[in-house]
């Protein structure tokens, strides 16, 4: 337990640094590197792993995406009037996402995180790096909320904030990219909340409080990461204003390829 505590930690610190910096939550990384630790450790067995993995990823999600937001809004990063319609979305998503998670097989996940972000990486780095002003865009929320209620769902089913979806979906549509980013943490914050909230009613009678589990959600990881990533969220958070808006996109691209190589390979 004190092993993944401190191991824990220090991913925390990254987590957090990529959280403020890109939008995201960090469960594309915690879930890949958590859900080996619980495992290989003797923690859980292979089935539950990625559930306990998931699930931890998406509570910490609550820390560290709602300190990246903060952030954000004191930037004025964040478009709340938008935000209002990516909100209902996702939060109807995620609900369902975490309620249909232990039906669903771990290989149909893999499969359906590495197409996704695939994408993702391709249409970020080959993208260019001028946009309207906000100003001049009204998406409308009769796309928004749809897409939003998918991306929702998806992202509570593999444990990740949202934000490397939302981020491309809002630069699709030709959105701020740093403004996308603000908007991405906070909607990550609300993914996280409600997905949370599924995988601790849903793992309530797998796992005893006992062992250090609330639900699916293993304590001990949850206490590392959270940590270190809300110190680290605000500091990348800062780092968005010093960087071009091409590196940016790029530094994303970069970041999302390596995640698609760890699930496809590792």
């Amino acid at each position: 337990m004190l092993s993944i505590f401190f191991i824990c930690l220090a991913l925390g610190a990254l987590v957090g640094f990529l959280a403020g910096l890109l939008g995201i939550g960090g469960g594309l990384i915690i879930v890949p590197v958590l859900s080996v630790l619980v495992f290989k450790m003797g923690i859980v067995d292979a089935q539950s792993a990625f559930l306990v993995a998931v699930a931890t990823s998406l509570c910490s999600i609550i820390f560290t995406s709602f300190s990246s937001a903060l952030t954000h809004h004191k930037h004025n990063n964040v478009n709340w009037t938008l935000s209002l319609w990516i909100l209902v979305g996702v939060a109807l998503g995620s609900g369902v996402g975490s309620f249909f998670a232990e039906w669903i097989s771990v290989e149909m996940l893999r499969i359906i995180f590495a197409v996704t972000v695939s994408f993702v990486a391709f249409r970020m780095a080959f993208s260019g790096s001028k946009h309207p002003s906000e100003a001049d865009i009204k998406p409308s929320k009769w796309i928004l909320m749809p897409v939003s209620g998918v991306i929702g769902a998806l992202s509570s089913l593999i444990g990740i904030g949202g934000g490397a979806l939302i981020v491309p979906m809002l630069s699709q549509l030709h959105y701020d990219v740093k403004k996308s980013i603000g908007i991405a943490s906070v909607a990550g914050t609300c993914i996280a909340v409600v997905a949370t909230v599924g995988y601790v009613t849903s793992g309530w009678d797998e796992h005893s409080i006992t062992d250090w589990y609330l639900g699916y959600v293993y304590l001990p990881a949850l206490a590392g990461v959270v940590m270190t990533s809300s110190i680290f969220a605000p500091i990348g958070a800062r780092m968005v204003h010093r960087l071009p808006v091409l590196v940016l996109k790029r530094l994303f691209a970069a970041f999302l390829t390596i995640v698609v190589a760890n699930m496809v390979f590792g």
